[in-house]
């Protein structure tokens, strides 16, 4: 599959360097592929992502973390049947992320709320409460070229 020969050295996914989104998403892919990508490699890298600060960061060394790399660090983790190292960290940035609107904006710094953002910490925060991720939907069902069964 295409998708593997993205995988790199430190055990993650992208080019030239793995991120956290990109190894979270490759995962996903595969899983909808039928391909259950779940190797030590791949948990190396999402526990080199963990951040006791933020509970997961985009990569190695890059700070601060973003409303979407906890996301794809939670929700990778439930993927890989493992929890994360640092779920406090992660509900409370999540948390920090609030609006005073009731949305949700991207960092801690600020930003104007969106349905994306509320939509990924919403899930997030369910998948640290225990609920199953939700299944991912085909691009085509998305695009409206699928019918659901």
């Amino acid at each position: 599959m295409a998708i593997l020969g993205f995988q790199v050295e430190s055990g993650g996914f992208g080019s030239p360097n793995a991120t956290l989104q990109d190894t979270w998403r490759a995962v996903e892919a595969l899983a909808m592929l039928r391909s259950q990508k779940k190797d030590q490699e791949v948990l190396s890298f999402l526990r080199s992502c963990e951040d006791p600060e933020y509970g997961y960061i985009g990569r190695l060394g890059s700070r601060p973390a973003y409303l979407e790399d906890v996301y794809a660090g939670v929700r990778l983790s439930a993927l890989m049947g493992t929890a994360p190292r640092y779920a406090g960290a992660c509900r409370e940035f999540i948390e920090r992320c609030a609006h005073q609107s009731g949305g949700f904006v991207r960092s801690v710094f600020g930003g104007a709320p969106t349905l994306e953002y509320t939509a990924l910490a919403v899930e997030a925060l369910a998948i640290l409460g225990g609920r199953p991720p939700l299944p991912a939907a085909p691009i085509g069902f998305i695009q409206g070229k699928v019918q659901p069964e």
